[in-house]
């Protein structure tokens, strides 16, 4: 998968790990960008519900340091 970021890169993950409630993608490749600069590394999607889905992205700031940010969509009908 590739992630068109709105950081200005587009970091390439594939899937790592999966089950019927949940998808593990992970970073394959970095060298289209400057690893120097803040990307997106991993993304895990949970379904959570017939309705509701969550997003929690992995982000490394360009070093070491790691964070996870995590996004929940509902469905409206």
């Amino acid at each position: 998968m590739t992630h068109y970021c709105m950081l200005g890169n587009q970091p390439k993950m594939k899937l790592v790990d999966s089950s019927e409630n949940k998808v593990f993608l992970d970073l394959v490749e970095k060298s289209i960008f400057d690893k120097d600069k803040p990307y997106m590394s991993a993304l895990t999607i949970d379904f959570l519900c017939e309705d509701k889905i969550r997003h929690t992205w992995g982000c490394c700031d360009g070093g070491d340091k790691h964070r996870n940010m995590s996004v929940e969509f509902t469905r409206k009908r």
